[in-house]
């Protein structure tokens, strides 16, 4: 887990967890429901 208080950065962090910066920043959003239409059988 990325520790905000650290003395590590956020770049420094991914690196030793070997993730990529921009899966930290991610916040998923719901699908429409426009999209959840378009998926309905």
């Amino acid at each position: 887990m990325i520790d905000p208080t650290a003395k590590l950065s956020v770049r420094r962090h991914t690196i030793v967890l070997g993730i990529s910066r921009s899966s930290i920043c991610y916040q998923p959003r719901p699908a429409s429901d426009a999209d959840l239409k378009l998926m309905r059988p």
